[in-house]
């Protein structure tokens, strides 16, 4: 493979930031419902979240280097699993348009720990930025649900509650931290 047609297929999937800002956006928007149960319930999901990136990194790292090309399927088992412990806890219990809520956090799982472990990075700043990335999640899960409950319980419109005003709020968040960090 060419390393034009290479560098076209991971920024499709593997590095693809705007798609793994979609897939955390969308577990955000469809588990958190509430500011008291976003707090356990994004605790819950964050702790899994760092398990699984460090879990996945380090098998990634134990296998040679004729054994890269299996690291996908490794990381998919050590998202199965994550995706296990949160069922069994409770976090992605029920249904989603008919389909098992655990098919939400397998992709957010999967894409974190492609990205983070394909940079090559050393074990400190693997849990530095797995630390960050669980952190950083947890309070956007939890800001979201405060979100999502102040919009149930105002008196704006049908249609701006709910997961409209999530999502509003969600980008004008990105555009404040892209912002920020142009600083």
């Amino acid at each position: 493979m060419s390393p034009i047609a290479r560098l076209f297929l991971e920024q499709i999937f593997s590095q693809n930031v705007v798609l793994g800002g979609l897939l955390g956006a969308l577990v955000v928007l469809i588990e958190a419902r509430g500011s008291k149960r976003s707090v356990l319930e994004g605790a819950k999901i964050s702790a899994v979240l760092a398990g699984v990136i460090l879990l996945g990194w380090s098998l990634g790292e134990m296998l040679p280097v004729e054994a890269q090309l299996i690291r996908p399927w490794g990381f998919l088992l050590v998202a199965f699993a994550g995706g296990a412990v949160l069922r069994a806890w409770g976090a992605v219990a029920s249904d989603w348009l008919g389909l098992p809520r655990i098919v939400l956090v397998l992709p957010l799982f999967v894409g974190i720990q492609l990205l983070l472990v394909e940079m090559g990075v050393e074990f400190a700043e693997i849990v530095a930025r797995t630390l960050g990335a669980a952190l950083g999640f947890y309070l956007v899960y939890v800001l979201c649900g405060g979100i999502w409950e102040a919009s149930r319980l105002s008196e704006a419109r049908p249609m701006y509650k709910g997961a409209p005003a999530v999502l509003i709020s969600l980008a004008v968040l990105a555009l404040a931290i892209g912002g920020l960090s142009l600083l």
